[in-house]
């Protein structure tokens, strides 16, 4: 598996965990698996009652949806599922990803999907805490610490270990209904001519990863409903993000729509 060697240079403050990479990715001791478990089961179920009870959830089920569970359940060993989609929520993971995981993946916790979250939002520094996002399989971020600095290069261990992984190339949660695009942090058009509207984490993980990962885009429309943010005025300057937990709500629609893998043979 990929493992390489961590630069901390410029990455912001450790967030804790970062003891994983003392362990094989591609294994891990009997305890830690059964506390993966237990955190996976209690976090998704609630998920599922909390968003997909509440709201409707519906799924495009066509051919690109059953390629996306045959791939979440079954793949040639070592090889890679990378999930990729639009930011619209706070909740978009664990909430809408908690909806769209089957109960039997759900049962094996090396089948279930990894993540990273920006470190000093997710991951305070309490231990408890820490290790309970852990074992939900979330592995921090430090946001705008560029994509080779050591924490990212966690996750892209993590996949080369043939394991599934979700990111979302936005960067940051976007309600704009544009991909990309928010009018308080979007990028110029000088940067988007050069750069894009989306981060570049997915091809490096692509690139870094020793066998060619099975990438599936999905796309979903509703969250932003489900828990809305505002942009806040506060010391000179907009807090865009400001999100209000305590009114997550209910009655809405949810739409989600699998696209097909997109190769990457010919790179």
């Amino acid at each position: 598996y990929y493992r390489p060697v961590p630069d901390y240079i410029g990455g912001g403050k450790s967030a804790g965990l970062t003891r994983l990479r003392e362990l094989e990715a591609s294994r891990a001791p009997v305890g830690l698996v059964l506390a993966r478990w237990f955190v996976q089961f209690v976090t998704v179920t609630a998920m599922k009652m909390i968003i997909g009870l509440r709201n409707t959830v519906d799924i495009a089920k066509d051919a690109n949806y059953r390629q996306a569970l045959s791939l979440m359940r079954k793949r040639p060993a070592g090889v890679p599922l990378l999930t990729v989609s639009n930011h619209v929520s706070s909740m978009d993971d664990p909430g809408l990803i908690s909806c769209l995981i089957p109960f039997d993946v759900l049962m094996t916790p090396n089948r279930v999907r990894w993540g990273i979250a920006t470190q000093e939002i997710v991951f305070p520094q309490i231990p408890w805490a820490n290790a309970f996002m852990g074992a939900g399989q979330v592995l921090p971020i430090c946001r705008g610490g560029g994509i080779d600095q050591g924490l990212f290069m966690d996750f892209a261990r993590v996949l080369a270990a043939g394991r599934w992984g979700h990111i979302f190339p936005e960067g940051r949660v976007i309600q704009t209904g544009t991909l990309g695009r928010d009018p308080i942090t979007k990028r110029s058009r000088k940067e988007e001519k050069e750069k894009g509207r989306l981060k570049w984490g997915v091809g490096k993980l692509v690139a870094h990863s020793p066998v060619t990962p099975v990438l599936v885009p999905f796309y979903h429309l509703g969250m932003a409903s489900v828990l809305p943010q505002h942009n806040v005025w506060e010391g000179g300057e907009f807090r865009n993000g400001v999100v209000s937990w305590r009114h997550i709500q209910g009655g809405h629609r949810v739409k989600v729509w699998f696209g097909d893998r997109v190769p990457f043979d010919d790179l």
